[in-house]
């Protein structure tokens, strides 16, 4: 049995009472998947017990205040229970019980939601799975971390407390990039697109600020969309070195690639990504 150190993301999030009274993983070899999965609940619930153990009991698996991850050949989201390995097609443990809990994030942490996904938990499941070798050096640091270790039991330990690390520093960089962009544009504007390589205002503005192509830049967008309050029509900005392709389809005006007005914002953001995804990453 192992009872974890307490730890609590509270910088981020409001300390929470455990939504499980009790988790369960498999026994033997650890591996970042199943760690993973335990610090994203955590960081989701709050802090509770976990057991590594080779099989669950059937009075584990209907109890609703334990929850079974990448162990039980069963994926049963009514009982709790989070395994892959039943099916090569299913994601890895860590992405399951994230997408079935992360919507209990409030609104004002989806940006979390999305970006712990696609930067850190679909790298480390397709990893895991042999699709991709994105996570490979995650997984790498995490093996010989653990390697060291004189049990399986102190390995699971340590391997959280590496992946708490991991996500406490991407959902810190995800708040502060997002604080930053909101004091630089507006309140409302968002990244959107391959990499955020879109800025998109979503209140109406008379003139982009100042030094927007700096902050653009910073922000590593290649465009700025926002709409024009005195036209209603959608603009799209291109930043230093990139230009905007003629469209006279969607467009209602066109400036040497330079800048571009849109008749709409769905025709404006299809356009930029468009052009997002035939730009180098």
């Amino acid at each position: 049995m192992i009872v974890l150190e307490k730890q609590y993301f509270s910088q981020f999030k409001t300390i929470k009472v455990a939504k499980f009274k009790k988790g369960i993983t498999h026994s033997g070899k650890v591996h970042l998947d199943e760690c993973m999965a335990y610090v994203a609940l955590e960081y989701l619930f709050g802090e509770f017990e976990v057991v590594r153990k080779a099989s669950v009991t059937q009075k584990e698996i209907v109890d609703p205040e334990v929850i079974i991850f990448d162990l039980g050949k069963m994926l049963n989201r009514r009982l709790n229970c989070y395994d892959h390995h039943q099916d090569i097609k299913l994601p890895s443990a860590c992405v399951l019980v994230w997408q079935e809990f992360a919507p209990t994030l409030t609104p004002e942490e989806r940006l979390i939601k999305v970006t712990v996904y696609e930067k850190l938990l679909c790298h480390i499941s397709d990893h895991d799975n042999g699709k991709t070798f994105k996570g490979l050096s995650l997984s790498r640091a995490f093996s010989m971390l653990t390697y060291q270790c004189k049990d399986h039991d102190e390995a699971f330990d340590v391997g959280v407390d590496l992946c708490r690390k991991i996500l406490r520093g991407l959902v810190s960089r995800t708040w502060q990039d997002n604080i930053c962009l909101e004091d630089r544009w507006d309140k409302g504007s968002k990244k959107i697109g391959k990499n955020g390589s879109i800025i998109l205002l979503e209140k109406p503005i008379d003139f982009l600020p100042e030094n927007w192509q700096e902050f653009a830049r910073e922000d590593g967008a290649l465009f700025v969309i926002t709409k024009d309050i005195r036209t209603k029509e959608t603009n799209m900005y291109a930043v230093n070195g990139v230009l905007i392709p003629k469209d006279l389809k969607r467009q209602s005006f066109w400036e040497n690639g330079k800048k571009a007005a849109y008749k709409n914002d769905h025709d404006a953001v299809n356009h930029a990504m468009e052009m997002s995804l035939k730009s180098p990453p």
